[in-house]
Formats: C-alpha cells, sequence, structure tokens
C-alpha cells in the first residue's frame, strides 16, 4: 500500500475539478447582469462584462464554456471569475471556486514527498512599509482596536473611514490619499446610526460601502463568519477596490472559540493574508475582558492570539484627568515607534442628531497607565475613597505600609484598592530597614512645611549613611520580612549598617531623631 504523502497538486487538476463541479451558470449570472435564456439546451445570453456595449453579446454554452462575439474573449468558469473577480492569477480563482463550492480538490501520489519551498534573502527587492494612517494603521496589514464599550471606538473608526473617503489628513495631522471603504458592522443600524455618523465627519459616501450579512445556503442571509466566509470577504474588497476594510465587532464574526490561542489564530490569519494579498488596511474593533490590571494588549477580548496576528493596535479609556475626555493610546506597533496618545472627546451632532469626534490634541497617558486605572464607575467612586484615606493617612508623613493595610481594613477598604489608590497618587515606599517599608505621599500631597521637615531628616540620614546599606539597596516592595535581628549585632558591639556600636544608624540607634519622631507620631 502507497502511505507517501501526496504531492502537490497541478493547476490543471484543481482547474479540471472546478469546471466539473461549478455550474459556469450561477457564476454567469453574478458578474453579468440581466443574464438571460437563449433558445434551448442550457444557452444564455447577456451583456459583454468587458466592454461598455449593451448588445447581449456574450453567450454561456451548455458545455460550461462562454465567449463574446463582441471582444472576442472566451473561456471556462474558472476564466470568468479570475477575469470578473479581479484576481491575481487563475490559481488563486480556482482556489477561490474550490472553497466557495465546497469542493475537494484531487490529489495525487508520487515517489517524491512534498517540499517546502523557500526563497533566498539575496533576491528579495525590499520595500519600506505603507500607512493608512501614519504610526497607527499600517496597510494591507491587520491593526486591532480595543476598549470598553461607551468609549466610542466605533464613533472613531467612522471618522477615520470619513478621512479615508475624502483624502482629508488625520487628527495629528498624518497626509491621507482619498481611497474607498468597506465597512463589515453587525452592532449599529446602517440607516439611523452609521451613515448619519458618516455625514457628521464629511465622508464623501460614494466611497463607503457598508454590509452586516452574507448569502446563506437557503436563499437567505446570516453573518458574516471567519474565516468560513474570507473568500465572499476578499471577493468583496476587490469588487470595491477598499483600501480600507473595517471589521466591528470581530468577535462577534469569527468561528471557533476565540478564547484558545489555535482557535484565535487560525480565525484571524487569513484576514491578515488577505490584507496583503489586496494591499487593503484592515481595522478590526473588539471589547475589552474582565480582567481588570493587565497590561493593555492582555485586555483585548478573546486569546492572546488575536492581537498576536496584527501588526498595530490601540486601547482605548476614559482620560484619568477629565471625565468627558476619551484616549486613543498605541499598545502595539511592530512595524513602527509607537505614536503619542490622542485625546478626543464624543459631542453631539446637531445636524445630524448623531455622535461625532472631536480631537484634542496630544497626551502624556499611555495605554499601560490607561489599563491600570480602568475600573467600573462602582470602583472609581471606592478608588476616591481610598485616594482620599491615603492623603490622610500619611498627612503628618511615612507610616509603616502594614499599619496603613491595617487602618484601611478598619476603614472598610479593600488592599487591591488602596494599591491603585497607592500608584494614582504616585505613594513613595521607602525602606525602614528591618521594620519593613513605610508609605509617603509625594512632594505636593502633604503639608508642604512637614514635607521640608522630613526631607530634611531624610537627607541627613542619605549623607550619613553608606552606600551600601540595605535599606538604600532594597527594591520597591511593601511587608518585607525581617531579617536578622540588628540588637544582636549591636549586643557584640557592631552594627549591620557600618556604625560603631550602631550609635548614627536609624535603624539601630533607638536614640536617633528620625525614630524618635516615628515614636511621638504613633503615640
Amino acid at each position: 500500500m502507497d502511505t507517501s504523502p501526496p504531492s502537490i497538486i497541478t493547476n490543471d487538476l484543481h482547474r479540471a475539478a472546478v469546471c466539473e463541479e461549478v455550474a459556469i451558470e450561477k457564476v454567469a449570472r453574478r458578474h453579468i447582469p440581466g443574464l438571460e435564456r437563449f433558445g434551448g439546451g442550457g444557452w444564455f445570453t447577456g451583456d459583454c462584462p468587458f466592454e461598455d456595449e449593451k448588445d447581449q453579446s456574450f453567450y454561456v454554452t451548455p458545455e460550461g464554456t462562454w465567449h463574446c462575439d463582441g471582444c472576442g474573449r472566451s473561456g471556462d468558469v474558472v476564466d470568468l471569475e479570475f477575469i470578473c473577480g479581479n484576481y491575481s492569477s487563475p490559481s488563486e480563482a480556482t482556489l477561490a471556486l474550490a472553497i466557495e463550492h465546497d469542493i475537494e480538490l484531487p490529489r495525487e501520489r508520487n515517489d517524491q514527498a512534498p517540499e517546502i519551498e523557500d526563497v533566498c534573502a539575496a533576491s528579495v527587492s525590499t520595500k519600506p512599509v505603507e500607512w493608512e494612517w501614519r504610526g497607527r494603521v499600517p496597510k494591507a496589514k491587520l491593526t486591532i482596536f480595543d476598549g470598553d464599550p461607551d468609549l466610542g471606538k466605533s464613533v472613531v473608526t467612522m471618522d477615520i473611514a470619513a478621512r479615508k473617503s475624502t483624502g482629508r489628513s488625520f487628527p495629528d495631522g498624518a497626509p491621507c490619499k482619498a481611497g474607498n471603504v468597506l465597512i463589515a458592522n453587525v452592532e449599529d443600524g446602517v440607516a439611523d446610526t452609521i451613515v448619519p455618523r458618516l455625514k457628521a465627519h464629511g465622508a464623501d459616501l460614494s466611497r463607503v460601502f457598508i454590509f452586516s450579512s452574507v448569502p446563506d445556503e437557503k436563499g437567505g442571509t446570516r453573518l458574516l463568519e471567519l474565516p468560513r466566509d474570507i473568500v465572499l470577504l476578499e471577493n468583496k474588497v476587490r469588487q470595491r477596490r477598499a483600501e480600507l476594510l473595517i471589521i466591528d465587532p470581530v468577535l462577534t464574526m469569527l468561528g471557533g472559540d476565540a478564547n484558545k490561542d489555535q482557535d484565535a489564530r487560525k480565525a484571524l490569519t487569513p484576514i491578515r493574508d488577505m490584507a496583503e494579498r489586496t494591499e487593503c488596511a484592515v481595522v478590526a474593533v473588539r471589547h475589552l475582558n474582565k480582567s481588570v490590571g493587565l497590561k493593555a494588549i492582555q485586555r483585548g477580548g478573546g486569546n492572546m492570539g488575536l492581537i498576536g496576528v496584527a501588526r498595530a493596535g490601540s486601547f482605548f479609556a476614559e482620560h484619568p484627568d477629565d471625565d468627558r475626555l476619551r484616549v486613543m493610546a498605541p499598545h502595539k506597533s511592530n512595524l513602527a515607534e509607537k505614536p503619542p496618545s490622542l485625546s478626543y472627546r464624543i459631542v453631539s451632532s446637531t445636524v445630524h442628531n448623531t455622535a461625532r469626534v472631536e480631537w484634542k490634541g496630544v497626551t502624556d497617558h499611555d495605554a499601560n497607565s490607561l489599563a491600570a486605572g480602568s475600573v467600573s464607575p462602582h470602583e472609581r467612586t471606592a478608588l476616591d475613597d481610598a485616594k482620599e484615606f491615603l492623603r490622610e493617612e500619611l498627612k503628618d508623613g511615612p507610616v509603616m505600609a502594614k499599619q496603613v493595610f491595617k487602618d484601611a481594613r478598619e476603614a472598610g477598604h479593600a488592599e487591591i484598592t488602596v494599591r491603585r489608590a497607592k500608584t494614582e497618587l504616585r505613594v513613595q515606599s521607602e525602606r525602614q530597614g528591618t521594620e519593613g517599608w513605610a508609605w509617603r505621599l509625594p512632594d505636593g500631597e502633604g503639608d508642604r512645611d512637614d514635607q521640608d521637615d522630613q526631607d530634611e531628616h531624610v537627607d541627613h540620614l542619605r549623607q550619613e549613611t553608606p552606600e551600601n546599606s540595605p535599606y538604600l539597596r532594597g527594591g520597591d516592595q511593601d511587608d518585607q520580612g525581617d531579617h536578622r535581628d540588628d540588637d544582636d549585632r549591636l549586643a557584640a558591639g557592631e552594627c549591620g549598617h557600618g556604625y560603631p556600636g550602631g550609635k548614627g544608624c536609624y535603624v539601630c540607634d533607638p536614640d536617633h531623631p528620625y525614630r524618635q519622631e516615628q515614636l511621638r507620631r504613633t503615640t
């Protein structure tokens, strides 16, 4: 029994199988409006799809071929799909028809195993990365937009679509070349939401094409499912000569389990490949998962494999300093240095009775800091309370972290909320020798005079303390365990921090002014 692996199938075998299985009438009707029966026996006639003449010079024969008496062209079903479907080669059209009609292509075996095709690097002509929106949306690549609902992601995509349709420059001044846009949106209404938003942003509506469903096998329609419908999607991209494709929201249109890495990559990889074949920039929109506290690149819905396939991405969040503003912050950029984050707000267009975006310029907030601060309204209230607690707790100077957490529990604050408040207030951690870690407010948060006095103590200690002191070497950690008891060293007439007998060491000398000040504050 021959157990050798199948060889690479020839185009002739592919083509023969497709021509035998696919009814040319069905393909002809897709590309030739007004195709009619002519005589009998399976003949059809219509206007030539290659010329402007309307003289019904195009004929489909019962043998599965076609010819045009006007332009003189002829061929089979693969030729018709190749020419009218704008494919790059007959082989590509053959494969598209096979996938569309669920045809199992024939295989043959020979004595040689199939070989991996490679390319010599020296033979490759390099080219620069091209951009739809410089630094943010690369041409012929997949870009992912991540963010919670109600942040205006879809409104931003409509602004991008409008700019692309007219060639108007992007919000950061980056140039834009006018081109066609294709929108696959299954959440928003076309007549009451999508088109009004496009109008509000000044789009050239003749360059924008919208769909939300594809034909099913029963003569009806169903949602676009990827990668199952990748051929249909690519055909539509080519038909409309789209240079920008927006898929919103992408998780609704993915087949398989988007939470599994293998399924996620299998679903998005064909979209990435289609983008490269058609040189169309693809922007896919996702909602966030529920895992608060992760890095921005980990917050998108589904598996991490999804963002792994994309070459660029942006994270959308509320502006930490202004409830009216939102931020679009790059969180993935494989092809260039990350551009700065942009702030914007969503306003109402009274003329078109819909939402539109108003850009407010560059902001220093990056994606990871925004992700760390992305909390629900309830959590935000708790966070504000915790921040106020910390200001009160630390207003008189450093307090040991253990004491802070103890007081916080008694005041009804969760530890994780207190830690978030610490991050937002930029509370500093300072190692207090073997006692653990103390928290203090940064300059400007507490009373200025008390802060200055404290800084004088700290400066004095830094001047007296050797550079190899463990409480200066220690990292920024809280609640570290105690090390060897320094009282044992003092009893032996030594100090582990370089001070004879421990005199002058604020860790080992109980009479040190700083220790006395701490004792005064806690009694």
